[in-house]
């Protein structure tokens, strides 16, 4: 993504800032990605099928429900609707709510108030971030023949490879499987029937970069409806149109994709950061008109704009280095310790929504100092 950038402005009115990212990108360590058989597998099998029938026009009807568990309400009197073809993005803090607003959409967790309406031909498919669809005692084998007893050991096999399931792996416990393995076998128990609507929490968990980007791929191609709960900002802008965001105890609606929403609160939070200052002309001075003040004083500025670019860069490229080796830990096998599994995990999160934060101020510090160095 960062050399894409580079690429897209390296010779337009970014180019400082392109400039400033290769210098980044060249301080870091470049590592060749392993061959992974998980992008074959995902060419040949990871389709989300519809079936052909895509469903009425109203998919989910919400109106004025309240969500939460007795005497713990999270969202009060809010109204969510969902129609035919929507791609749906779900966005807030951790612990907010997400997913207990997911599973009051698919059925599993009762409202408070209100009725959950879904609509005719909804076939559902459920990927929950806590993967409780699977058992711990049970092998993949058999999960995938709770779901499809008519296939033969050897056929789910066949199946399970597809999915990066190879070798003794079919006959292993899911009380030992890694994180990564347990999504995998998620999503090969969900893609077993068409479904016109996916309800998806969390898919990229555990998920190594070439899974995330054949499950984005397969995504992209899917013809149904989908709603989404994801923490991975590129993830978000790829696959949806619509975003239901929690803000300040209740939700609102935006259209478009998570860029498109971080612009709009960045273009309101200005707007009322200055509601009564009109724009200034500004002229910029030539060298003769500067004072000698002034121009140190400049130079000054331009240090300290430099500095905080560079650290901005140190920063990113740390961040970066601890989320591979994490999601190095991830993609291992956890040998059982799920409590460690989840922490593990919980750290990718926060270290990712710091990774985020950091690019956007990185990107903000970098367009400063470009309109700096212009005037």
């Amino acid at each position: 993504k960062t050399e894409d950038f580079i690429r897209r402005n390296l010779a337009g009115q970014k180019t400082k800032q392109a400039q400033s990212r290769r210098r980044m990108l060249e301080k870091l360590e470049r590592l060749e990605r392993p061959e992974d058989n998980w992008q074959l597998a995902g060419k040949i099998s990871l389709r989300f099928q519809t079936g052909g029938d895509l469903g009425g026009k109203e998919i989910v009807r919400a109106p004025h429900i309240t969500v939460g568990y007795p005497g713990k309400p999270i969202l009060k009197d809010v109204t969510v609707n969902v129609f035919r073809g929507d791609r749906v993005g779900i966005v807030g803090p951790n612990g907010c709510g997400k997913s207990t607003l997911l599973k009051t959409l698919v059925g599993q967790l009762p409202p408070l108030e209100g009725t959950v309406e879904r609509g005719v031909g909804v076939r559902l498919g459920y990927f929950d971030q806590k993967l409780d669809s699977l058992s711990e005692d049970r092998t993949a084998i058999e999960e995938i023949q709770s779901v499809r007893g008519d296939l033969s050991p050897e056929a789910v096999r066949s199946y399970l490879a597809k999915f990066r399931f190879f070798g003794d792996d079919p006959f292993r416990t899911v009380r030992g499987f890694s994180g990564g393995e347990r999504s995998r076998l998620a999503l090969a128990k969900m893609l077993l029937f068409p479904r016109n609507v996916l309800v998806l929490d969390e898919p990229t968990n555990h998920l190594d970069i070439p899974a995330r980007e054949t499950l984005e791929h397969a995504l992209d191609d899917y013809e149904g409806t989908l709603i989404v709960v994801s923490h991975d900002r590129f993830f978000l802008d790829r696959i949806c149109k619509r975003l239901l965001v929690f803000e300040n105890d209740t939700l609102k609606a935006y259209l478009g994709n998570y860029s498109d929403w971080r612009r709009h609160r960045q273009e309101q939070d200005a707007a009322q950061a200055t509601p009564d200052e009109k724009p200034v002309e500004r002229i910029a001075p030539s060298s003769s008109e500067l004072s000698r003040a002034a121009k140190k004083e400049r130079e000054r500025t331009q240090r300290r704009l430099e500095r905080l670019v560079e650290s901005l860069e140190a920063e990113i490229a740390r961040i970066e280095t601890e989320l591979g080796e994490l999601r190095a830990q991830l993609s291992a096998d956890h040998k059982g310790d799920w409590q460690k599994l989840h922490a593990l995990a919980d750290r990718e999160r926060e270290l990712d929504d710091q990774l985020g934060r950091r690019m956007e101020d990185w990107e903000k510090a970098s367009a400063e100092l470009q309109a700096f160095l212009e005037r």
